[in-house]
């Protein structure tokens, strides 16, 4: 889910925050009130670009993660695709086969929701069990191309399927790795304090007014920083894809593997009519 409770940490850096604003507009005001006044034009020419630039990077950042976020769904989605077209290939197989092929694919996407969609740390690697489930997969498509009984069409599609499935490994595991630099975070936390600031260099008559607009734009880039910052890691927590679809996928599959598809008996060419 995108939207959540927020923690007390979120609160607590919120409020400090927008109390650090207030204090620096009142002290601006009482200090420096009546020149900021008579520079009026001048400083809300230069606030108005400032706004408009850090707005405009901001937003960008916002549009890219949130992409990522949505790329991160489909990728997953496009995996968990490319296991039930292996494990339904696999019926155009012999017994010893299927089974060796439904048991690496199962072995795969149980390793892969334990351990590279449920840990806690941000940055995941692939897993032991996982690459070792693939490289099964690989073996058994070998086996079945040299096979000279088994049906070299569903071959060739059972190897499509399996490539399917280790690009769309690789895209999810690239996804989960590239976070935003801490170049562009210090930009954007940067840009926010200087933006602030400068709407605190602003002096409207109303001060309740001032002192409103100000905080309220605080609150804004507050809540986007930290959104940015959990959308930036898909596959943690607080804010994630749902990989609910997945386990439901799984338990589909361990069904379909107990109970496979019957088997359609083979066809054969139809006898020579009997000779006058």
């Amino acid at each position: 889910m995108l939207f959540r409770e927020l923690s007390f940490g979120d609160v607590l850096g919120l409020l400090l925050a927008v109390l650090a604003c207030t204090g620096f507009i009142l002290f601006v005001r009482a200090r420096s009130h009546g020149r900021l006044e008579s520079d009026a034009g001048p400083v809300g020419a230069l606030v108005a670009i400032a706004v408009t630039v850090y707005s405009l990077i901001l937003g960008l950042t916002v549009v890219a993660t949130w992409d990522r976020f949505t790329q991160a769904e489909r990728t997953l989605s496009q995996e968990m695709n490319a296991l039930f077209t292996t494990v339904r290939l696999a019926d155009a197989y012999s017994v010893d086969y299927q089974a060796r092929i439904d048991g690496f694919t199962l072995m795969y996407a149980r390793d892969v929701l334990a351990t590279e969609l449920t840990a806690d740390s941000s940055l995941q690697t692939s897993s032991d069990g996982a690459r070792a489930a693939i490289r099964g997969l690989y073996a058994v498509v070998a086996e079945l191309a040299n096979d000279p009984d088994a049906p070299q069409t569903s071959v060739q599609l059972s190897l499509g399927s399996l490539v399917t499935l280790d690009n769309a490994r690789g895209d999810r595991l690239t996804l989960t790795n590239e976070i935003l630099p801490d170049i562009l975070w210090a930009v954007l936390v940067a840009g926010g304090i200087i933006t602030i600031a400068a709407i605190g260099l602003v002096a409207p008559s109303s001060k309740v007014l001032h002192v409103l607009v100000a905080g309220s734009a605080t609150v804004i880039v507050v809540f986007l920083l930290n959104m940015i910052a959990d959308l930036d890691q898909p596959f943690t927590y607080p804010i994630r894809i749902d990989i609910g679809l997945f386990e439901n996928g799984i338990d589909i599959l361990e069904g379909e593997t107990v109970h496979p598809a019957p088997r359609m008996p083979a066809t054969t060419a139809p006898s020579a009519p009997p000779a006058p």
